[in-house]
């Protein structure tokens, strides 16, 4: 756990235990300030499912998912669900009593806008304003819940969710020419005037790596001086971030605008994933045999760049929609993407990628990758059948309870099922007359159920579309440009770890990119 992480579980109070199975301890929360603070649950309640819409940046986190002995997203969002009183601490730690699923993983550093994780919650259906605000209380400022949706019981917030869509921000500059930047680079690390290549050997040849194996172990035996790699290139192992800082000027990289040709090429080498293919290169642990290899890729596109006011720098927002992502898919994509941009590769370079045979890519940074939108379209499309289905019965029982006329029916006219029936209901079961009697016909009472506090499926249900709906897209957006991009922003002008990326995969683990066996 890194000293940021750390830091903000001290601000919480609570530390993740590994014998919790990544939940903080119940007994670490009852010892700290906010137990004080807590609300109270209402046991009378049923537990009901409902979808938690929430929002995080990821940078401090070690993903989404629960993980022993790891701060991920998860852990935090069930302490701030018992503490706002919306679970209850016998169940607390037991997700599967919870009926918890999650509709979608993001890795360690990936941030999300629409992320939704399912449970059943102690919550009365109304206005969710309180509780929403109830809840972030209890969250640090970089997670955000938006909205509690009524779901169905067996709703499942992975099977539900059609699609997946994510998106990458990057600076244009990465993608420059990369001889032009590799040039540079020289020109800041060594002076002005070196013509040796920084990736030379002692003989003169210049190394270029296979597996990620080769590279790590090249780069191992350079930085303890057990290898005849140039002393140049020992250098550019491990350089002062002032140096990336002095790139950025020297290269005047803030002013960087890419051209229409560029852009026009990224989005041809994008275009390149969508339909069906193998992805086991854009993976780890998988073979071009493996099933679960394949992946299909609704679209790929670049939208036009954009400049950010405060920094200067122009950025461009990748956009990726599929219905399922392997591990550090997107990124290796982006990559590749980038590597046929920059004139590293060729188109047909990538394509290769999908065939069989092993070829080791490069994978750009987690900082500017995020889940953007969860696409629920089938059971958007059923909840919307079945809400206008109980809208109209309800409708019909409303008109008959204020009009109970009774169906005039002359004996002998009808002798049919429904003929007999509305005859016995204007004569009375036994046969006698009630309008003789002085009664009111006898109507059959119709059952109507309450908005839903005892049958989870009887309640009206939301669709699973955020996005769209006008009571929340502002708060989310909001969240994106306030906590998400202003992050990504601010860590590449002070880290410059989209150049540290160029950096590496130029000089200290380049590729060759040749497809190998996979024996």
């Amino acid at each position: 756990m890194s000293t940021e992480q750390k830091q903000l579980a001290t601000d919480m109070s609570v530390m993740p235990h590994p014998s919790t199975g990544g939940s903080f301890r119940l007994q670490d929360i009852k010892e700290s300030t906010d137990w004080q603070k807590r609300i109270e649950p209402n046991l009378e309640l049923k537990g009901k499912k409902y979808a938690i819409a929430f929002a995080y940046c990821g940078s401090k986190y070690q993903g989404l998912q629960v993980n022993p002995d790891a701060l991920t997203v998860e852990a935090l969002l069930e302490r701030a669900l018992l503490l706002s009183g919306l679970i209850d601490e016998t169940k607390f730690g037991d997700f599967h009593s919870l009926s918890w699923t999650r509709a979608a993983r993001t890795d360690k550093g990936v941030h999300a806008l629409g992320q939704c994780c399912a449970a059943k919650l102690l919550l009365r259906d109304g206005d969710m304003t309180t509780v929403v605000a109830n809840i972030n209380q209890f969250l640090p400022d970089d997670i955000r819940v938006f909205h509690f949706s009524r779901v169905s019981k067996n709703f499942n917030a992975k099977n539900a969710c059609f699609g997946r869509r994510y998106h990458y921000v990057l600076p244009t500059y990465a993608c420059s020419d990369k001889k032009e930047m590799e040039r540079l680079m020289t020109k800041c690390v060594l002076g002005e005037g070196v013509t040796v290549d920084p990736r030379a050997n002692a003989d003169g040849s210049i190394y270029k790596g296979g597996t990620k194996a080769d590279n790590a172990a090249a780069a191992a035996a350079v930085s303890e001086g057990k290898s005849e790699t140039s002393q140049v290139a020992k250098i550019f192992m491990d350089l002062e971030p002032e140096k990336y800082q002095e790139i950025v000027e020297d290269g005047k990289l803030k002013d960087y605008r890419i051209s229409q040709e560029k852009l026009e090429l990224l989005r041809s080498a994008l275009k390149q994933y969508q339909g069906t293919h193998r992805y086991h290169n854009f993976t780890y642990h998988k073979s071009s045999s493996d099933a679960s290899s394949s992946r299909y890729i609704i679209s790929f596109i670049a939208e036009e760049p954009f400049v950010d006011p405060v920094s200067g720098v122009e950025w461009v927002c990748l956009q990726v929609e599929g219905q399922s992502f392997l591990l550090n898919q997107i990124r290796k994509m982006v990559a590749m993407a980038l590597e046929v941009t920059r004139g590293g590769i060729a188109m047909a370079t990538l394509v290769n990628a999908f065939a069989p045979g092993k070829m080791d890519l490069p994978i750009a940074p987690g900082i500017g990758l995020y889940l953007n939108e969860l696409l629920f379209t089938k059971y958007n499309k059923n909840v919307k059948f079945e809400n206008e289905k109980a809208a109209n019965i309800k409708k019909k029982a409303a008109l008959k309870a204020a009009a109970p006329t009774a169906v005039a029916v002359i004996a002998g006219e009808d002798e049919s099922e429904s003929g007999q029936c509305a005859k016995k209901q204007r004569l009375g079961v036994d046969g006698s007359s009630s309008a003789a009697a002085g009664t009111a016909p006898f109507i059959a009472p119709v059952a109507l159920t309450d908005a839903g506090d005892n049958d989870d499926d009887t309640a009206e249900k939301e669709t699973l579309d955020w996005m769209n709906k006008p009571y929340l897209r502002p708060t989310i957006l909001k969240f994106k440009e306030e906590a998400v991009w202003s992050h990504i922003f601010r860590e590449e002008v002070v880290n410059c770890d989209m150049l540290r990326y160029l950096h590496y995969t130029s000089f200290i683990a380049p590729r060759d990119f040749a497809v190998r066996s996979e024996k």
